[in-house]
């Protein structure tokens, strides 16, 4: 190749270090959230509190053995990231489920979930409370 001159520059050096992730968070917030959702579904408490730690398992377990079946229906959820570590998550839907004993009737409620979820320093989201309101 020909000399740098000042009419043919030396190319610049190309950085060889991979450009890092780009990391979604409310991405994954929505992800725990539908994890929260799936677990309910499922009626396993020990799901719930893999997403959510400080839940009271056995006390959901109890719960849980009440009923035959449950779905969580989420219409829209807002996601909103607070600083780095900290987000809310607003859902509106509804509750449809079928007790153990009584009714065979579903018993469908319209709710409102408030989540509070943290970052841990795996980088991993996680419910820190959950509010379900008529």
């Amino acid at each position: 190749p020909p000399p740098a001159t000042a009419a043919n520059p030396a190319p610049a050096p190309v950085d060889a270090a991979p450009a890092a992730p780009v990391v979604d968070d409310a991405a994954r917030v929505r992800s725990v959230v539908e994890k929260y959702q799936a677990a309910y579904d499922r009626l396993d408490a020990g799901l719930v509190h893999d997403v959510w730690p400080g839940v009271n398992e056995a006390a959901l377990a109890r719960a849980f053995d009440g009923l035959q079946s449950q779905t969580l229906t989420f219409r829209a959820c807002d996601v909103q990231l607070r600083g780095a570590a900290t987000a809310t998550v607003l859902c509106t839907g509804s509750t449809r489920y079928v007790p153990n004993i009584g009714s065979r009737e579903p018993h469908v409620e319209s709710l409102a979930w408030t989540f509070t979820l943290r970052k841990r320093a795996n980088d991993e989201w996680q419910i820190e409370s959950a509010r379900a309101e008529r």
